[in-house]
């Protein structure tokens, strides 16, 4: 019950400051809502879903579980994401000076260390049979797959240098980890 806490923080914030935007004249384009909001969906559906107990039988369905959060819900939510959106979060200092870390150099190592550490036997382990671990690792998958995407898309400014040439080569390198981990994990006892 405590994974509807941020859920339900993340709609009032995203929704109150969706509408003050509106009402400023600079509403925040309805495609944009539609993904912050189908992003938060997929997210509650993998935390509550009636058929959870599937990814504690298969490792297959718990894989498309971290897929579904990693991946897809981590991208929705950034594409829902405005500069506008995340105004008053910037400006608080703290978070402010956070930004470097969407560097395509900072954001990609921290996303593949993250997976990595995950699927260490010890982590792993801990998290396929902890509810509070495994809702942990979710949590920390969807936060550093939504860092791994915010230098392709998201709003916040980027180096020069990463253009869309860049910005191809990235995703690549970014599933080419994936994969490697993935053969690591299939190959392996």
């Amino acid at each position: 019950m405590l994974e509807l806490i941020p859920l339900t923080l993340a709609v009032i914030l995203y929704w109150n400051r969706a509408m003050k935007l509106s009402w400023a004249g600079r509403p925040v384009p309805a495609w944009r809502q539609v993904c912050f909001g189908t992003g938060l969906l997929m997210a509650s559906i993998i935390l509550f879903n009636p058929w959870g107990y599937l990814a504690e039988e298969l490792v297959i369905a718990h894989m498309v579980e971290h897929l579904i959060i990693g991946d897809i819900a981590s991208l929705l939510l950034v594409l829902g994401l405005t500069r506008s959106l995340l105004q008053p979060i910037l400006a608080i200092p703290f978070f402010g000076r956070l930004q470097f870390l969407v560097n395509p150099f900072i954001a990609f190592p921290l996303w593949a260390l993250n997976l990595f550490v995950w699927h260490l036997p010890v982590f792993y382990d801990a998290a396929y049979g902890g509810a509070a671990a495994h809702g942990l690792e979710h949590a920390m998958f969807l936060a550093f797959g939504m860092l791994m995407w915010m230098p392709v898309f998201g709003p916040l400014p980027m180096p020069a240098w990463f253009n869309t040439g860049w910005k191809v080569v990235y995703t690549a390198a970014v599933r080419f980890a994936a994969a490697i981990l993935g053969n690591v994990l299939m190959w392996s006892q």
